[in-house]
């Protein structure tokens, strides 16, 4: 079985760099964009989202493995989905990736600035509440990342360490400024999870606004991704009256506030 899905992996490899002149020289979407966030943002619905778009092939984190030549990959990824009848392209890349391999991905931010001058469409996601960011992160490690629709999806409270949440809390604030500084100066489309992915209505929305972006038409989609904790503090921590005594000596004091619903 191993064999089999490194043998899979190394075809799809081969077919990627050999279509990559075919991205170089045309034969590619007349649209192509990529995703650019922190986890735990919504990405993944985004992606599920735009890729149930009949004109849309919108794959997930395809640099989270470091590949040689990654602009050429990208000219690659995009051909073979134009071959397939799309009409847009694109991907996903979280901040982290950009910032852990650099021999490969060149300085933070070339990557992106090189795929802006080759007329890619930045669509950054951010997320306004760190703090059930923080939680969904820990709770995603402890357990899965995504849940999808017909899951028996039944939530238990965590016990949080505090400190490691406060940890949590700084290296995602930690990556939303190496976000700024890699988008600085580049033109994007900016989402934040709570306004514009929060709800079906919201994604409806949002849809809407990347079809017109995008220019291609708009259709009512569907997404089996859905959210897989409750929406409050109290609902997810089992701890909540240690939790709240470190963090309100520290600057994530104002995430105590009452919790906005989220996902």
């Amino acid at each position: 079985m191993v064999g089999g899905r490194l043998a899979g992996a190394k075809l799809r490899e081969a077919a990627t760099y050999a279509a990559s002149p075919l991205g170089r020289g045309g034969q590619r979407p007349t649209r192509r964009f990529v995703i650019y966030c922190p986890p735990r943002t919504g990405s993944d619905l985004l992606v599920s989202l735009l890729d149930a778009h009949p004109s849309v092939r919108c794959e997930g984190e395809i640099l989270a493995t470091p590949v040689a030549r990654p602009l050429t990959w990208f000219d690659g990824r995009s051909a073979l989905a134009s071959l397939r009848g799309a009409y847009v392209w694109g991907c996903k890349i979280i901040t982290q990736h950009l910032q852990w391999y650099p021999d490969t991905y060149g300085p933070t931010g070339e990557l992106l600035r090189e795929l802006v001058e080759r007329d890619y469409t930045i669509v950054r996601i951010r997320r306004r509440d760190w703090l059930l960011q923080a939680l969904s992160l820990i709770h995603a490690a402890e357990t899965k990342y995504h849940f999808t629709a017909g899951e028996d999806v039944c939530f238990e409270r965590m016990t949080v360490d505090p400190e490691q949440l406060v940890y949590c809390l700084y290296a995602l604030e930690e990556q939303e400024r190496l976000a700024e500084a890699t988008l600085r100066g580049l033109p994007r489309l900016e989402l934040c999870y709570e306004d514009d992915l929060r709800t079906p209505d919201r994604q409806a929305a949002t849809m809407a606004r990347l079809a017109d972006a995008f220019s291609i038409p708009r259709v009512a989609v569907q997404t089996d991704v859905v959210p897989g904790a409750p929406p409050t503090l109290s609902e997810r921590v089992t701890n909540l009256d240690e939790v709240a005594a470190l963090l309100s000596r520290t600057r994530y004091a104002r995430f105590l506030q009452p919790t906005r619903a989220t996902g």
